[in-house]
């Protein structure tokens, strides 16, 4: 995510394709917001409940379905993003550091992610470790979608 934000131009941060799209910024707002859930869902039920969850989608599953572009889908109302960062310093600090917080809780978790579980809305029932791998192909989803942003502004 850094690598593109890095290379695209101050002045296509809070520019939007349409009224029915999101800017970059925005962009980079939803994917913090969802990973903080996503950790935030991780801590809450790792410190009250254990799940049994026998068999979890594979690496390779979650990946594809969590990348694809080939569906359109509505972000939940908690993670719409509401316009939270007016620049490309203020985007790419902010994701920084949330980046850095992810992979503190990652590297610092005593939490067994394999006995943590919980529904994606779409996709269905995902362990912790499905969960974290989520992230990396939601993100990836959504570099692409930047990609298309940065095309059709240029």
């Amino acid at each position: 995510m850094l690598a593109i934000l890095n290379e695209i131009e101050e002045k296509f941060f809070l520019q939007k394709m349409n009224s029915e799209t999101w800017s970059i910024t925005e962009i980079v707002e939803h994917v913090l917001l969802v990973e903080k859930g996503i950790v935030g869902n991780l801590k809450q039920l790792g410190a009250t409940t254990k799940s049994t969850f026998d068999h979890p989608p594979s690496t390779e599953k979650v990946i594809e379905e969590s990348a694809s572009r080939a569906f359109k889908a509505s972000a939940p109302a908690p993670f719409v993003p509401k316009g939270i960062f007016q620049t490309k310093a203020q985007t790419i600090a902010a994701f920084t550091k949330h980046r850095n917080t992810i992979e503190q809780f990652v590297q610092d978790t005593t939490l067994d992610l394999k006995a943590i579980a919980f529904p994606h809305p779409r996709l269905g029932m995902y362990n912790g470790e499905n969960w974290l791998t989520f992230m990396q192909g939601h993100c990836q989803r959504h570099i692409e979608q930047i990609r298309l942003v940065k095309q059709a502004l240029e």
